[in-house]
């Protein structure tokens, strides 16, 4: 007999709750739900992994600071961001560096579905857009 989605959806989150520890993502128990799922009814494998893998990669993302910057940063200047998101958000977070020369300058900072551009191209594209407004 096929799981309803919403008993699908359930079985998925209390999976995903399940597979923390102080939270924080414990391997041992993503494992074990790993496990779990492949005994589910082979119907619903996919569906129920899908949500798991969903709930685990946003989870991931809210913990993940990327910094987008034109030129490599000081490690210093890194800890400094990092501090600074930590304390805001009051979790400890993962650090990505990423050099991105279409910037022209500044930073690009995302942190799960919020960004901050701080970039100069960004700069000039509101510059771009306010001029355009004004003349139409």
């Amino acid at each position: 007999m096929k799981t309803n989605k919403k008993e699908i959806l359930k079985i998925a989150k209390k999976l995903f709750s399940s597979s923390f520890t102080n939270q924080e993502i414990d391997i041992r128990k993503v494992r074990k739900s790993i496990q779990i799922i492949k005994r589910a009814n082979k119907r619903d494998v996919v569906t129920i992994l899908k949500i798991y893998l969903n709930l685990m990669r946003t989870f991931l993302a809210k913990k993940t600071l990327s910094i987008e910057s034109v030129d490599k940063l000081h490690p210093r200047y890194i800890k400094s961001l990092t501090n600074y998101f930590e304390r805001s958000y009051k979790t400890g977070l993962t650090v990505q560096t990423q050099l991105n020369k279409a910037l022209l300058g500044g930073l690009r900072i995302s942190l799960g579905d919020t960004q901050w551009d701080l970039s100069i191209s960004e700069k000039i594209n509101q510059i771009k857009e306010t001029v355009n407004a004004r003349h139409n």
